[in-house]
């Protein structure tokens, strides 16, 4: 049986979404009374007005018995409700204060089978100079901000001006642009052993490595000193021999990493 998406917001809102064909859309707290002993493990609740929020707290029995799932909620929350929700959901994000997705692609994402790599919502903090991002799944990432260096032409990102696009695959900071694949590749081990181990199936050698980590570090193929883009070129495609001392350390030293872990990527 599949998972249902509780969507909950109010009678008159002009905001209504098509989430998943198995969604529910509840807009009183009778209704949210009488759904909540329906829930199973799985399933996710999306609040798009704060007030219902408080509903699931006086409606539940305590000591809790079980959970009823995710709890996504697009609004700001009391800290004070966080940790009593939290007896009650397996997973909690709040998406305030932060770049959101619009509803119409958060709906198409949180119902994506691969929704545990792409991103809903993140939030931006100058002073410890963190983004927090949270994936389709609800798991949050929590990202330094020096991961996000200046392109190969000098584009560098503006904190200021953060959005998320492309249904959470591509973060935007002003005109300079990540993807969530190079974002999760790095800083989510789980993410990069999965997918390398995809990827080891279908694209074994050197040169997929070379590629996959001249990619992962925002860098062209003629951005290599002292070699040329057409070196590089038949390195990728496997048309030279894998490369020995001086082509060797030129290459790691472009990519800032050991000669030797370049064909670990």
């Amino acid at each position: 049986m599949s998972n249902t998406t509780f969507v909950i917001d109010r009678p008159s809102s002009r905001k209504r979404v098509s989430f998943s064909p198995t969604a529910r859309r509840l807009c009183s707290k009778d209704q949210i009374s009488g759904a909540m002993p329906t829930a199973r493990k799985g399933d996710l609740w999306i609040v798009l007005a704060r007030s219902y929020v408080n509903v699931f707290l006086k409606s539940t029995r305590w000591p809790v018995q079980r959970k009823l799932g995710n709890l996504l909620v697009l609004d700001d929350v009391p800290c004070s409700l966080e940790v009593p929700l939290s007896f009650l959901f397996d997973r909690i994000a709040v998406t305030h204060k932060g770049a959101t997705l619009s509803l119409a692609e958060l709906a198409e994402v949180v119902s994506a089978e691969n929704r545990g790599g792409l991103f809903i919502s993140g939030t931006v903090n100058k002073e410890n100079g963190t983004l927090t991002l949270w994936r389709g799944n609800l798991t949050p990432l929590v990202v330094p901000l020096s991961a996000f260096q200046p392109t190969g032409n000098g584009e560098r990102p503006d904190f200021d001006r953060f959005t998320i696009t492309d249904y959470g695959q591509t973060l935007r900071f002003g005109d300079y642009e990540a993807s969530a694949d190079a974002v999760l590749y790095e800083y989510d081990p789980d993410y990069r052993r999965t997918l390398n181990a995809q990827r080891r199936a279908s694209e074994k050698g050197f040169g997929p490595s070379l590629r996959r980590l001249r990619m992962q570090k925002g860098l062209r193929q003629d951005q290599f000193s002292g070699l040329s883009a057409k070196t590089i070129a038949r390195l990728e495609r496997g048309k030279s021999s894998r490369p020995r001392g001086r082509t060797l350390d030129l290459l790691a030293k472009s990519l800032g990493v050991k000669p030797e872990e370049i064909e670990t990527y």
